[in-house]
């Protein structure tokens, strides 16, 4: 028994390896179908789990469509070729990224779309904005107008015009 031992554990060990034969042989190293496997689980949605890709996903029926990716690719598919039968099984829905044609395009432009809208109307408002508060040729003091009258000069002793005063007389009327 003690001779058998070490012949059964190389057995066990090489195992694996020998259930992938016929991928080595087409060039593909286990490490590379491991790797393929995981990209095209991680493109597919998974059925029970809300948003969650079939690799993030530990349901049972994950783990089903993950063994079903490897088995795929080991008998030599492509990952387009299994992503396009499990859409076939689901539907679009699917997966995680569609495609964008059809009605799945609108994903694509209606981001684009809205955000150039927006911009364009915020342009606009800024601008309106900006437009509306620019000085003009009457200046504007606490809100009170100024008239368009030409200063005029002081008195000789250094005192406001009669128009002056009486201006000022109404705005403070106005504003109390």
């Amino acid at each position: 028994m003690r001779r058998l031992a070490p012949l059964i554990f190389l057995f066990l060990m090489l195992a694996p390896e020998s259930a992938l034969a016929g991928t080595q042989e087409e060039g593909m190293s286990v490490a590379e179908v491991d790797q393929l496997s995981a990209e095209v689980a991680a493109q597919l949605r998974c059925p029970v789990c809300r948003n969650q890709s079939v690799l993030e996903s530990s349901s049972g029926l994950a783990r089903e469509m993950q063994s079903v990716i490897r088995e795929r690719l080991t008998d030599g598919e492509t990952p387009k070729e299994v992503r396009a039968y499990f859409v076939g099984r689901y539907g679009d829905w699917i997966l995680l990224k569609p495609e964008p044609k059809g009605i799945n395009l609108l994903v694509y432009l209606l981001p684009a779309a809205a955000l150039l809208f927006g911009g364009v109307l915020l342009y606009y408002r800024i601008r309106r904005w900006t437009g509306a508060t620019a000085p003009g040729p009457t200046a504007s003091l606490a809100g009170l107008e100024v008239p368009d009258a030409e200063p005029t000069s002081p008195d000789a002793d250094g005192g406001l015009s009669e128009e002056e005063e009486e201006w000022i007389r109404q705005q403070i009327g106005s504003v109390g």
